[in-house]
């Protein structure tokens, strides 16, 4: 009996070890499951974390690239617009620069494209040099663009930081005028939700001036007496938290935050304004608007407190001539236009006031009242340059400017004073953006570089 009971006990020890032995390799599999995962968890996260520091690397890179690459361009496209007045100083073709008023901006990427590309190709008949072993100024990856805009021919506003300038007040009123502009102001008599547009005017002299008294114009954009009232109290609203800066503007951005500038009024008449320091109008730059703002003011019989332009027959004709003028720049902006009237043996010259192989609208400032003169005497002449104007196939469209009047124009302008106000100089002042790729990265850098001194002169720099 008592064997039994010992075999019993020895069976239920085996049988307890086995398990025991059994629990502890169960406790090591879930040990060393957990160990795997963790350690694969990790693994991961190391092999994501270098993906990712990669990445930014290769990105960092990339960007760095991208900001040489415009740098390069910029460089290259200064060196060129500084060639400009090099070349008009030169003894033997400064004379045929001066002469021809012939610029060198319009073709900055033709002349950059061997180095932005490494390629040397011409747009005319599709030449390629590549193949006679000419690689250009290859060997690199990333490309870049330059636009080049010169600041002339436009309004500017920083003309009020020395006080009240009525001249440009005038200018500007008149700029904000006519009919196709009714939508974005206010009546001067009768109330809606725009502003008036000598209150625009104001808040624009204001923002600038440097006192801190409010500017009240009178209808013709006249100050009427000395001004009384805080200019900043436009500005007391919840959502302002700002007053007006009496200063210069730094760029043109910053009249969207002059009170009365909506998104509206900023997109039609920011193209017609600078902030850099330009005094008179240069006749191969100036848009529509700043063209008839000029003709508006110079009309004859035109004054502090009276303005010819107001009569709408006066407006109706003045606006034809501008948009003319407009279409004649667009007309010898584009070398093509020229290159094929000039090769059309029945057209000797596109305006009997143009030299022939005129390459561009205006040689000099006499040839402004010499074309007012054909357009006024010639509608066929004028009806021709009315439909290369953008602004004249917006507002009249082919079949209206077919149908404008064959009667001759009959507004007279004071000349002399008109040709003081204007300019056909060589730009002095550009607007550089350069914009460099390398991969996925861009970059972009804007500068504006004024060339009237002996050396060029940056007045603003950006990168973004």
């Amino acid at each position: 009996m008592f064997e039994k009971l010992a075999l019993g006990a020895q069976w239920l020890t085996d049988r307890l070890s086995r398990r025991r032995k059994e629990d502890r390799r169960g406790i090591a599999l879930v040990i060393v499951m957990a160990t795997v995962a963790i350690l694969s968890t990790s693994v991961i996260e190391f092999a994501y974390q270098t993906n990712v520091n990669l990445f930014i690397a290769a990105n960092a890179r990339d960007e760095f690239k991208a900001s040489y690459m415009a740098r390069s361009g910029m460089n290259l496209a200064i060196l060129l617009l500084d060639f400009q007045f090099e070349l008009e100083k030169d003894p033997l073709i400064g004379r045929f620069m001066r002469n021809s008023n012939f610029q060198l901006y319009p073709m900055i990427n033709l002349f950059l494209t061997p180095f932005s590309t490494g390629q040397l190709t011409t747009p005319v008949g599709g030449i390629n040099l590549n193949g006679g072993g000419a690689t250009g100024f290859g060997g690199f990856h990333g490309s870049f663009e330059v636009e080049v805009e010169p600041e002339e021919g436009k309004l500017n506003l920083n003309a009020f930081s020395k006080g009240s300038n009525q001249g440009q007040m005038t200018w500007l009123c008149l700029l904000f005028n006519g009919e196709q502009n009714e939508d974005l102001f206010d009546s001067e008599i009768g109330e809606s939700d725009g502003i008036r547009r000598s209150e625009l005017v104001g808040n624009i002299a204001d923002w600038v001036d440097p006192d801190k008294t409010k500017a009240l114009l009178s209808e013709f954009c006249v100050p009427e007496g000395a001004g009384n009232g805080d200019e900043g109290a436009a500005y007391s609203r919840a959502d302002v938290d700002y007053e007006p800066k009496n200063a210069r503007f730094t760029t043109i951005e910053e009249l969207r935050l002059v009170e009365g500038v909506n998104d509206a009024v900023f997109e039609r008449f920011a193209d017609s304004f600078t902030v850099y320091p330009v005094d008179k109008v240069n006749l191969n730059l100036a848009n529509f608007l700043v063209l008839q703002s000029l003709l508006c003011s110079h009309v004859n019989g035109a004054s502090l407190d009276n303005w010819p332009c107001r009569d709408p027959a006066v407006f109706e004709e003045v606006a034809l001539l501008a948009m003319a003028l407009d279409g004649l720049r667009e007309f010898f902006a584009n070398p093509l236009n020229v290159l094929l009237f000039y090769m059309n043996p029945e057209n000797g010259k596109p305006l009997q006031a143009a030299k022939r192989g005129q390459t561009v609208a205006y040689i000099n400032t006499r040839q402004l009242i010499r074309y007012i003169r054909e357009f006024q005497s010639n509608p066929l002449v004028l009806q021709t340059f009315l439909s290369y104007s953008p602004t004249a196939q917006g507002l009249l469209g082919p079949l209206g400017i077919q149908a404008v009047g064959v009667r001759p124009l009959q507004t007279e302008f004071n000349e002399r004073n008109l040709l003081r106000n204007v300019t056909t100089e060589s730009p002095k002042i550009f607007k550089v953006v350069a914009q460099g790729s390398y991969g996925d990265a861009s970059k972009t850098l804007v500068s504006v570089v004024d060339f009237s001194k002996k050396k060029a002169r940056y007045l603003y720099w950006r990168e973004y």
